[in-house]
């Protein structure tokens, strides 16, 4: 896996960290670990939390894995 993507992967985990836990939930653990296990352990994302995410400065891979999460698993 890419540097780039271990970052993107870093963002995502942080953001997924603030999400509501009834929307986490609809997330399979599978993934969540593959985040988790596949991020850059010394990336240090940097959100401004009072921003919204379309606000933020991210990746636009961390935007691609954000799409792909919200169309896979959290729209009806």
């Amino acid at each position: 896996m890419t540097l780039v993507y271990e970052n993107a992967l870093a963002e995502v985990d942080s953001i997924l960290k603030l999400m509501p836990e009834d929307l986490l939930h609809k997330i399979p653990n599978s993934f969540l670990n593959f985040i988790a296990q596949k991020k850059s352990k010394s990336y240090i994302p940097n959100l401004d939390f009072d921003l919204s995410l379309d606000e933020q400065n991210l990746l636009e891979e961390t935007r691609t894995i954000l799409s792909l999460i919200y169309r896979s698993y959290l729209c009806n």
